[in-house]
C-alpha cells in the first residue's frame, strides 16, 4: 500500500471521527445554549477532555515504566538461556522489541 493511500485512509478515518464527535456534542450544546448555560456546557466538555488527557498520559507512563522494568529484569541471551526459536514469530517478520512495545501501547490505548 502506497504512502499516499495510507494518508488518504488516515484522513478519512479522522474526518469520520470528527463528524461523529460533532454530531454527538451538537445537540447538547444547543440545549445548554437554549437555557443560557453555555458556560456550563464548555466547563463539562473541557473537564472531560482534561481528565481524559491526564488519564492517557498516566497510562502511557505506567505502561512504559512496566515495559522498561520487564526488559531490564528479563533473563539475558547467552548460552543455556534458550534456543534460537525463542525469538518467535515477531522477529521472523522483522518486528523489534521496541516496535512490539509501541504496538502494545497503541492497542491498549485504542482499546480503552
Amino acid at each position: 500500500m502506497s504512502m499516499k493511500r495510507k494518508l488518504i485512509i488516515g484522513l478519512f478515518v479522522l474526518v469520520v471521527f470528527l463528524v461523529w464527535a460533532a454530531v454527538s456534542i451538537y445537540p447538547d450544546w444547543l440545549w445548554f445554549l437554549n437555557l443560557n448555560f453555555s458556560s456550563v456546557f464548555w466547563t463539562i466538555l473541557l473537564t472531560k477532555f482534561g481528565i481524559g488527557l491526564v488519564v492517557w498520559v498516566l497510562l502511557i507512563l505506567i505502561i512504559s515504566l512496566n515495559l522498561y522494568v520487564a526488559k531490564r529484569i528479563a533473563p539475558g541471551k547467552g548460552p543455556g538461556v534458550g534456543s534460537n526459536d525463542e525469538a518467535g514469530y515477531f522477529s521472523q517478520v522483522g518486528l523489534s522489541g521496541n516496535a512490539l512495545n509501541l504496538l502494545l501501547i497503541a492497542f491498549i490505548l485504542i482499546g480503552s
